[in-house]
């Protein structure tokens, strides 16, 4: 449901953590390429 791929999502969720972000995670529509590709963050 994300207009966005995977790896788009991690870019966005690396720089989350960039910020100070302690926990990353999605909601409805991630799947789990999307939660295996921020995995490694």
């Amino acid at each position: 449901v994300y207009s966005q791929t995977p790896a788009e999502f991690a870019e966005v969720m690396a720089k989350c953590k960039e910020n100070g972000a302690t926990l990353l995670g999605g909601c409805c529509g991630t799947t789990p390429e999307y939660m295996a590709a921020i995995a490694s963050l």
